[in-house]
């Protein structure tokens, strides 16, 4: 997946640098220790469409992405339309993305059969 920003192409891939960012970013600290597992954590909020962790999978996904690109592409893709549905075009293309990532795609099926059962 690809978005683009200011005129720049920017890949979204959700490989083992996504995991090592994501988990500098959102992981468990345990006695200023980092124990990673942010994707387990987050995969539930993702799926729900929370607009943070959407935020923070984007950023993760490209190392060249700043938090400041980040935040004011999601606000123009969520205010170019008066329906939303660009937004949500964008969030089931990240889901999508996440879903068929090399390091994602078997946390993204545990956490879908975790909320079934749930």
């Amino acid at each position: 997946m690809v978005i683009e920003i200011n005129g720049t192409d920017y890949p979204l891939n959700f490989d083992l640098g996504f995991i090592r960012r994501l988990n500098a970013l959102r992981g468990i600290q345990r006695d200023g220790v980092n124990a990673r597992g942010a994707v387990n954590i987050t995969m539930p909020t993702l799926i729900l469409g929370d607009v943070e962790t959407i935020a923070d999978y984007i950023l993760c996904a490209n190392k060249n992405l700043t938090l400041k690109k980040v935040d004011e592409y999601l606000e123009s893709v969520a205010t170019s339309d008066d329906t939303g549905e660009a937004f949500e075009k964008l969030i089931d293309e990240i889901i999508d993305g996440v879903k068929q990532g090399s390091m994602t795609r078997i946390p993204f099926k545990k956490a879908m059969a975790d909320m079934k059962k749930g």
